[in-house]
């Protein structure tokens, strides 16, 4: 089976905003085993519509537009949608409920003629509820192709395909689709050459599941596809070969799936009922932002402190002025400094300490951008590594905290 995604969006043509729409349906139809042949994008315009959308018609099973099913002078999907298919607009009086319910509950008023525009829907859609937003999805079956009608905004449409198009689409082409399933293996600390290499030392790379090196920044994903007839066979195949990677990969692995280097940190920490604090200047925050992403990090997270200055340094982490004068903030010293003086402060069982240049301002020293420190306080010890990052600002801030996270996971990984 093929499938098109129309983006409908003169916003995204234009490069204001990058979609997020198509990606996500792609990866949906992947999942069920339908491959995605074409991806368009036209603007808000009701020929250029029509014209993609006669185009997809003739050469996909399945039509997805997204975008353009509000009720704004600009939201002409649904015109362009019946006029293509010769279709009338009709009121549906199920989605009038539904819209009425939904400002009612917020309190909301609405004016009677944004309700009609809402409501009305191309002659024989099913209507499917968004239970996010305002505006429902549409399903419309023409000729051999099914078109696949959704509201832009992200999360309307993300929460419409996840629990009303993929049901949809498994009952409807149940007989023909196969079962695909796809596992995440998530690396840190060496580029995926060394990491394709390490796994062919011990196995032979097989073609169900294909494996796919992504890289990220630090961080690599491999991504296993398995494909089959039969649901548990896929699963089986995918359990068998993650098992043979991370025995393969070792230390490198930190995680499956929706795992982040943050949540297995912070698991490791609830764990082992340690509680950590963290001093920054150059991951500016970004290392405690992390960490307080995670469901109960109150647990473990006694604070931060953000020492972007040398007299904060001083003042509130105990750095000596010594230091500053013979080897600089951004040094291995002024790390382990700032992470003794942070779990101090903090009464904490282990202190991070981020320092680095991650802007040209900071290299007037002759020390290059990128240059990191991460240090890591514990049981009256310091450990200190250091790391030449590369890219713009925001990526060494993002890189370095990275690299303080994974220092912390493979110190918990060894208690």
């Amino acid at each position: 089976m093929k499938a098109e995604i129309i983006t409908i969006g003169g916003e995204i043509l234009s490069g204001r905003n990058v979609d997020t729409n198509g990606p996500f349906i792609a990866r949906q139809c992947e999942m069920l085993g339908i491959a995605v042949g074409y991806k368009t994008t036209v603007a808000d315009i009701e020929a250029d519509i029509a014209s993609a959308l006669q185009i997809a018609i003739k050469r996909c099973d399945i039509v997805f537009t997204t975008g353009g099913l509000g009720a704004t002078s600009d939201d002409i999907t649904k015109k362009a949608i019946a006029e293509t298919l010769q279709l009338e607009l009709e009121i549906y009086p199920e989605v009038l409920q539904w819209l009425q319910e939904y400002f009612k509950e917020r309190n909301r008023k609405i004016c009677s003629k944004q309700l009609e525009s809402f409501s009305f829907i191309p002659q024989g859609a099913i209507v499917l509820k968004n239970r996010v937003g305002t505006a429902p999805a549409m399903v419309i079956e023409y000729e051999n192709t099914l078109i696949i009608s959704l509201p832009g905004p992200p999360q309307e449409l993300e929460s419409l395909v996840a629990e009303k198009v993929v049901p949809f689409l498994m009952d409807q082409y149940r007989a023909c689709l196969k079962s695909i399933k796809v596992k995440d293996i998530w690396c840190f600390g060496t580029g995926e050459k060394v990491l394709e290499n390490m796994m062919l030392e011990s196995m032979s790379f097989p073609t169900n599941p294909s494996i796919a090196f992504l890289p990220y920044g630090p961080l690599v994903n491999l991504r296993l596809t398995a494909k089959g007839d039969h649901e548990g066979d896929v699963q089986e195949k995918l359990i068998l070969w993650t098992e043979k990677i991370k025995r393969s990969l070792g230390p490198y692995v930190f995680g499956e799936d929706k795992d982040t280097l943050q949540k297995v940190v912070g698991e490791m920490l609830r764990v082992k009922r340690l509680k950590i604090a963290v001093a920054e200047a150059g991951s500016d925050g970004l290392l405690a932002s992390a960490l307080t992403d995670v469901p109960g990090s109150s647990a473990y997270f006694m604070g931060g402190i953000v020492s972007y200055s040398n007299d904060v340094k001083q003042s509130c982490l105990g750095v000596s002025d010594k230091i500053f004068v013979e080897q600089g903030a951004v040094s291995a010293a002024c790390a382990k400094a700032m992470a003794c003086g942070v779990a101090n402060v903090m009464k904490s069982d282990l202190g991070v300490a981020v320092t680095s240049i991650s802007g040209t301002g900071g290299s007037a020293s002759g020390k290059p951008v990128g240059l990191t420190y991460v240090a890591l306080a514990y049981d009256r010890d310091v450990i200190c590594e250091e790391f030449k990052l590369f890219g713009d600002r925001l990526q060494i801030k993002n890189d370095a905290k990275q690299y303080a996270l994974n220092m912390l996971r493979l110190y918990l990984k060894g208690k």
